[in-house]
């Protein structure tokens, strides 16, 4: 749904991988970060679509995996799960509020939700991986 990539920790990342400590404290950084980008695309999604017709169903299904690492480094993704009481996907209805349908218009959201929250994230990151750097 929404990407979110943090620049400016190149040196702090640097510094992990040195110790070789990275594959131990990214995952937790994430998972310091994750709340919030969650919090604020629930808060995001449920101001886009409070339109009437809303039922804090797809606000409510909004929430973050177990945090994962790749090749890329540690991730986590926030998303919408599950099915309404119609049986009609969660994702889908997302993908209609922010991208509109034949029968919707587009009320774009999550962008403005991620960005938003940026510099918050970033300063959970940071300071996660300080108190972790201390531990050493």
């Amino acid at each position: 749904m929404a990407t979110f990539r943090v620049d400016g920790l190149d040196e702090t990342i640097r510094k992990l991988e040195k110790a070789g400590r990275f594959g131990e404290i990214a995952p937790k950084a994430v998972d310091a970060a994750a709340p919030i980008v969650e919090g604020a695309v629930r808060s995001a999604v449920s101001a886009a679509a409070s339109k009437g017709y809303a039922t804090g169903n797809l606000a409510g299904s909004i929430k973050k995996t177990k945090t994962k690492m790749n090749q890329r480094g540690a991730f986590s993704v926030v998303k919408p799960n599950g099915r309404d009481e119609k049986g009609a996907s969660n994702t889908d209805k997302l993908l209609s509020l922010e991208y509109g349908n034949s029968h919707q218009a587009p009320h774009p959201c999550l962008a403005a939700a991620v960005n938003g929250v940026e510099a918050a994230c970033i300063e959970a990151m940071e300071q996660t991986i300080q108190k972790e750097m201390e531990l050493e």
